[in-house]
């Protein structure tokens, strides 16, 4: 048995504090351990910005407000937690100290360390306004999270989408997580309702076709709600591939 926790709701754009307190809100009931504890992509901040000036006020390093509130509930329920932030780096280059911007995703053991911390590789349209690519797909062994489930591949949103939508036959991170038998996939989003009228959770599962008939988990948390013109389309689901 695993239990698995999505927290799917509505940000309000902007209010870290004030998201953050609606999730504690909704944690509330819940009153068994959790195995893993899933927040959508950009959880606590919102998801559309102009530019880096527009999100800069927002941006966190990797101990900043998402991990300090995904540190209590991993200590609160004996979870493993993933959640999804808008990242500020900075470090010492050639010409001195550089910053770059990440849609990333902190990964929290159940004692409360950060164990990595994911940046988003495929960038959809409004990522490009303001955050830099990441440095690749990655998988992490959890040797605690279960005895069959251990080996966990992390993505967000439009990692399984084609690379900048340029070849449809290609299934590059479900490719690389097969390649790695990767056993549980976790995926936050921001997806966006489908003008196509395709049941969402069907496109998911074509784009993991490579992984189609494995005892793989995928765990897909989605926010829901509008921001100006995007609407969220929820659908939150545990899919097993086989």
């Amino acid at each position: 048995e695993m239990r698995v926790v999505c927290v799917q709701f509505s940000p309000v754009h902007g209010d870290i504090p004030g998201n953050i307190q609606t999730c504690r809100d909704i944690l509330e009931t819940v009153k068994h351990p959790i195995d893993i504890l899933v927040f959508p992509e950009m959880a606590f901040t919102g998801y559309t910005f102009r530019d880096v000036s527009h999100i800069s006020s927002v941006l966190e390093d990797e101990l900043g407000p998402t991990f300090l509130f995904c540190r209590e509930l991993a200590r609160l329920y004996r979870a493993y937690v993933f959640a999804g932030y808008p990242r500020k780096e900075e470090k010492a280059g050639d010409t001195g100290l550089e910053t770059k911007y990440f849609n990333s995703m902190c990964i929290i053991s159940r004692e409360g360390d950060l164990i990595r911390t994911y940046d988003k590789s495929f960038l959809y349209e409004t990522d490009k306004t303001w955050a830099h690519e990441g440095r690749g797909f990655i998988t992490l062994t959890l040797p605690d999270l279960h005895p069959c489930y251990n080996v966990v591949g992390p993505g967000i949103c439009m990692d399984i989408n084609p690379y900048e939508y340029r070849d449809a036959s290609l299934f590059e991170f479900a490719t690389f997580q097969s390649q790695n038998k990767t056993n549980i996939i976790v995926i936050s989003a921001n997806w966006l309702v489908s003008k196509g009228g395709m049941d969402v959770r069907d496109y998911w599962c074509y784009r993991l076709r490579p992984l189609v008939g494995t005892d793989t988990l995928v765990i897909i948390c989605n926010r829901v709600g509008s921001e100006g013109e995007s609407v969220f389309c929820g659908h939150s689901c545990v899919i097993h591939m086989k």
